[in-house]
């Protein structure tokens, strides 16, 4: 008797109770839980033709995000990882790792569940790596085809700088002028002035022949009024071709100064127009050049993975 009353307290004993069951289920939960790692991280435009703000676009940003988990980013996770070794399945991690953007930000929550094999946080953070190492190497890459292509505009632009400038020479050689940067050059006025007062002195000598030949009509008999205003009018008709033929080679200079003054104030222009732009490109060559070697700020991690 003794002996069945033990076997049955054993037994009893065995059954697992309603209440541990039921701890063992949370227990289990809890575990599946801390097996997801989770990181938050803010990518930054960080190149010379990323940072500009007018190029800071929600596509950049978008395009950035998902690269996370595309394949470049995660063979080079893996391969830093080395999760080969680990004996890792990438096919299980591409498919537990989710990498979503946090509306209306510039940041991305990443999640990815843990395994035997290899740790979620591990995971995480050789993604963060690769991408930071694949961000690198193209924002150096982009930032130096920029610095040779403004090197080669440079050169471009020097060269038509000394065009313009002996375009320029030239011009100052053949009219005789001064160059003075930003100054009007008087060059034809003085010309401009002489014919407009040619034009004077000939409508005034055309009024005084006009007033003689006038008061000759007047005359009547009085032949010493007529003999005088006879000579005074061959005086003025004499004066006024010979003002007329100087009027005339007066007009001729000043349409020919005024063409040069046109070529000359174009050529003026263009040659400091060419100097301001080469100016501006050489500031912005050595900005590119300061700024290529500078440590690269292309990610920051606001959540550390767990």
């Amino acid at each position: 008797m003794s002996k069945a009353l033990l076997l049955i307290s054993t037994f009893l004993f065995a059954l697992p109770s309603c209440d541990s069951a039921h701890g063992d289920h949370h227990e289990e939960k809890a575990t599946t839980d801390a097996r997801v790692s989770t990181a938050i991280v803010q990518i930054l435009p960080s190149s010379l033709v990323l940072a500009d703000p007018a190029i800071r676009t929600d596509n950049f940003i978008a395009n950035e995000i998902a690269s996370i988990s595309m394949g470049e980013v995660l063979e080079k996770a893996s391969h830093k990882g080395k999760w080969a070794d680990l004996k890792a399945d990438l096919n299980r991690i591409k498919n537990s790792l989710k990498v979503t953007r946090i509306e209306g930000t510039d940041m991305a929550k990443i999640t990815v569940a843990s395994s035997e094999k290899i740790s979620g946080k591990k995971i995480i953070n050789d993604l963060i790596d690769a991408y930071l190492e694949i961000r690198e190497d193209f924002e150096f890459s982009t930032s130096h085809a920029t610095l040779v292509a403004l090197d080669n505009e440079l050169i471009a632009q020097s060269n038509l700088v000394q065009d313009h400038r002996k375009e320029l020479t030239v011009l100052i050689q053949q009219y005789g002028i001064p160059y003075f940067d930003h100054i009007p050059n008087p060059l034809g006025k003085a010309e401009l002035e002489l014919y407009t007062e040619a034009r004077k002195d000939l409508a005034a000598l055309q009024s005084k022949a006009a007033m003689a030949k006038a008061q000759l009509q007047v005359a009547g008999d009085d032949e010493a009024t007529r003999k005088k205003l006879t000579a005074q009018i061959k005086l003025l008709d004499l004066q006024f071709e010979a003002l007329a033929k100087i009027t005339d080679e007066r007009q001729d200079d000043s349409i020919s100064l005024a063409l040069k003054q046109s070529n000359y104030t174009s050529a003026k222009d263009q040659y400091e127009q060419a100097v301001a732009l080469l100016h501006k490109m050489k500031m912005k060559q050595q900005e590119t050049r300061v700024a290529l070697p500078m440590p690269l700020n292309a990610m920051i991690v606001r959540q550390k993975p767990n």
